[in-house]
């Protein structure tokens, strides 16, 4: 219950700092990479916070002619 207080309070301290920094460059570049490099680190390191571990498994096994969506 405690680490998912502590993921929900930083989700909602870092999501406005990440629409100030990643909106405006979205519009003024008109390339989205950066918001979602920025809302992608902000989601993993709430994650990470509530003790969860990220484990990537099977890749090795994929086709590299398909596309996965």
């Amino acid at each position: 219950m405690i680490r998912t207080l502590v993921m929900l309070a930083f989700w909602s301290l870092a999501a406005p700092f990440a629409g100030l920094i990643g909106f405006p460059w979205t519009f003024l570049t008109g390339d989205i990479s950066v918001l979602y490099r920025v809302f992608t680190w902000g989601a993993i390191t709430g994650v990470r916070l509530a003790g969860v571990r990220i484990e990537t498994v099977g890749l090795d096994q994929r086709a590299r002619a398909r596309t996965f969506t």
